[in-house]
């Protein structure tokens, strides 16, 4: 799926959605990592894995400068600046070079800015349900098109059910965000290849968690 049809299908269901979350400065529903993403590898799929965290923050910006700032640490990765969530993602430079060869994407799974001043803490049910089906879910479903597996590493309390193990088949913790999501079962359910692995956000992150680079495929 192209990222604009996402971006259109986003603003769509964001819209009067919550109060907890809002446009950027210029109106747009969008995620600055999956801007430079497309950017690089325009609509093409990554081929080893989804890195997701819940969503960008709160500053005001517009859109297209959120992606400056994510084109800036990429190609000046001396100038990542005081925030721990990007300082602890990009410091050794193995995330940079696994999302500019294609093999990683890095996105959030709620597109948007929190219209409060903290950046953390739980979105609520409802936007995540609207995110899931309209923003991440299809992103994955693409990525394993072709019947290629891939691993998504989601980042955060907001991912994990309470039953969920440290790490799991993505089909079933993709069966479990459909019922979440109340999205109806197929008849005959496709099994998607590939894992998925659990982590605290990169904010928190010190020798352990993924600060060294991607899982290996």
């Amino acid at each position: 799926m192209k990222l604009e049809q996402i971006e259109n299908n986003w603003a769509i269901a964001a819209a009067g959605l919550s109060k907890k979350i809002t446009s950027y400065d210029d109106k747009l529903w969008g995620c600055p990592w999956m801007r430079y993403w497309n950017r690089l590898h325009p609509n093409e799929k990554p081929k080893h894995g989804i890195f997701v965290m819940q969503d960008w923050g709160s500053q005001t910006e517009t859109l297209k400068d959120a992606t400056l700032c994510v084109e800036k640490w990429f190609q000046h990765p001396t100038f990542l600046g005081a925030d721990k969530t990007i300082h602890n993602l990009l410091r050794n430079g193995e995330w940079i070079s696994a999302f500019i060869k294609g093999d990683w994407l890095i996105t959030n799974a709620v597109w948007g800015l929190r219209t409060d001043n903290n950046k953390c803490g739980y979105l609520g049910d409802r936007i995540h349900r609207e995110a899931y089906k309209t923003i991440w879910r299809p992103l994955v479903l693409d990525a394993v098109k072709d019947n290629n597996p891939i691993q998504l590493v989601v980042a955060g309390e907001w991912a994990r059910f309470k039953d969920d193990q440290s790490n799991m088949d993505l089909s079933n913790y993709l069966a479990k965000w459909d019922t979440f999501a109340k999205i109806p079962p197929t008849i005959s359910p496709v099994t998607i290849p590939g894992k998925v692995i659990f982590c605290a956000h990169p904010c928190t992150w010190h020798w352990r968690n993924f600060s060294g680079g991607p899982p290996l495929p």
